[in-house]
């Protein structure tokens, strides 16, 4: 399936114009690196909800503002599927796995990621996975020290009723 390209979406989404666009692109032939988004958050262009935003839309998946994941609570056995040096390093967050361990639902903030994601796949013995979108920042916490799993609540696991409410939207509670 082919995906249009980042600076596409952001035109359609509104977040920017054509001319901020050519900017960025002008930056990567320049410099001959750099990564659409990433440059333009890093030239104040998109704010990083926004990046989010853009990608959630480019790849067709769910985006999870930092309001949703402050409410997220996330089960420690989820938690336990992937090494905390992988949450923190690649800031990704498990959310939740089928009974059946078949589908994993991991948040990121980078659906391009594959090896990532792949390894994710593999640490948790997942068959498929089912990506959320958020920013990284949400996803880091304010406060870049506290990454990853230790963001979230750690308190008992869910009751049989939130785990049927996670299992209907894919780990994320309304």
């Amino acid at each position: 399936m082919s995906r249009p390209p980042l600076g596409q979406v952001c035109i359609e989404l509104g977040l920017l114009d054509e001319a901020q666009v050519e900017r960025i692109l002008q930056d990567m032939r320049e410099h001959g690196q750099g990564r659409f988004g990433e440059l333009a958050v890093g030239l104040n262009l998109l704010s990083e909800q926004a990046l989010a935003q853009a990608l959630a839309a480019q790849f067709h998946v769910p985006l999870l503002t930092a309001a949703r994941l402050a409410r997220l609570a996330v089960p420690r056995d989820v938690l336990a599927l992937l090494p905390v040096s992988l949450m923190r390093s690649r800031v990704i967050l498990p959310t939740f796995i089928e009974p059946d361990r078949r589908t994993l639902s991991l948040v990121t903030s980078d659906p391009t990621d594959l090896p990532t994601l792949q390894t994710a796949v593999r640490q948790a013995r997942a068959d498929r996975l089912r990506i959320f979108v958020a920013a990284r920042s949400a996803l880091a916490g304010p406060d870049p020290a506290r990454q990853g799993p230790q963001r979230w609540p750690q308190g008992p696991h869910p009751g049989p009723a939130d785990r049927t409410r996670q299992r209907r939207h894919g780990g994320v509670r309304d």
